[in-house]
């Protein structure tokens, strides 16, 4: 009878033990395949080609040290590097902040990740190196204040000190990248979010400032919402301004999706893009499909259509 108590009790820790594990530690992963079908005019030539891409995902392990103390860790599966390593804190006042290597969330676009996004890729201000010269993923530090009313954030401002080389790098040079963001729902019952941003770094080691300026407007409904965002960014004094717009629907399941987007560029070339697109979703949160067809206007001498199959895969 001793000894089974014995082992009753040892039982019991170890259990108590490992629910205390699962409480603070979760584990999160998507993973995500293409299938493209293509055409490129190219000073008149053409290429047409189908092929499968950007096989990949991410894995990642969430820490709550305590009640005002998380982390996370994110590693990218294709390529078996680290995507994220950040310490959080948040004090009940609406104080935060995050120290180490994250995305730095500059737009509500670069907020999401890649198993987010109602399009099969993001837009041509996130791809472009036009909301950051280099990767969104950087090091350094972020604070922040959000005010809530009723679960509601109407107010939310960011500061960022960052290196500007990018994630995984080590800094090239003695100046830091900085920016600022504020968010703001300006009215209780319309679920409308206005935002602006500036950002100003330094390119690698050269010593060349860059700046760039940028506003956004977010509405949402029940079953629709827009989003557009319209930036201007100076570099080595050239401008280039550039802006998307895109509309969503929510039918139940079935999520279509139109996006257009332009920038021009130092040499006046003008590229804009059009696309459209399906969102399915068999098991909510879990699995879901997008179907795009997208037509690319790059500059005057190239352009291309494809129509792309995303499969998106999440636990």
């Amino acid at each position: 009878m001793k000894r089974f108590s014995t082992f009753f009790f040892i039982l019991t820790l170890s259990w108590a033990e490992v629910n205390l594990f699962t409480q603070r530690l979760s584990l999160d992963g998507v993973f995500w395949g293409n299938a493209r079908a293509y055409q490129e005019w190219t000073r008149g030539w053409l290429k047409s080609g189908f092929e499968f891409q950007q096989l990949g995902g991410f894995l990642a392990l969430n820490g709550k040290l305590s009640e005002r103390a998380s982390t996370r860790v994110e590693v990218d599966v294709g390529k078996i590097i680290l995507r994220d390593l950040f310490l959080d804190f948040h004090w009940q006042n609406g104080i935060g902040l995050r120290a180490g290597q994250f995305k730095l969330p500059l737009s509500f676009e670069s907020e999401l990740s890649e198993d987010k996004l109602r399009f099969v890729d993001y837009s041509i201000l996130h791809n472009s190196e036009l909301v950051k010269l280099g990767e969104l993923r950087d090091i350094g530090m972020m604070a922040s204040y959000t005010i809530q009313s009723e679960e509601i954030e109407w107010f939310r401002a960011m500061a960022l000190v960052v290196n500007g080389a990018g994630p995984n790098s080590s800094d090239n040079n003695s100046r830091k990248d900085v920016a600022g963001r504020v968010i703001i729902s300006p009215w209780k019952n319309l679920n409308l979010k206005l935002a602006c941003r500036g950002y100003y770094g330094w390119f690698e080691s050269w010593g060349i400032g860059w700046s760039c300026v940028a506003g956004e407007v977010s509405y949402e409904q029940k079953h629709f919402s827009v989003q557009t965002e319209a930036l201007y960014r100076r570099y080595q004094n050239k401008a280039v301004p550039a802006g998307y717009c895109q509309v969503m629907s929510d039918l139940g399941g079935v999520l279509p999706a139109v996006r257009l987007e332009l920038a021009r560029w130092e040499n006046d070339d003008i590229e804009w893009c059009v696309t459209s697109g399906i969102e399915l979703t068999p098991i909510p949160e879990r699995v879901k499909v997008i179907l795009n067809y997208q037509y690319h206007n790059f500059v005057a001498a190239r352009r291309a259509q494809e129509i792309v199959v995303k499969l998106v895969f999440g636990f």
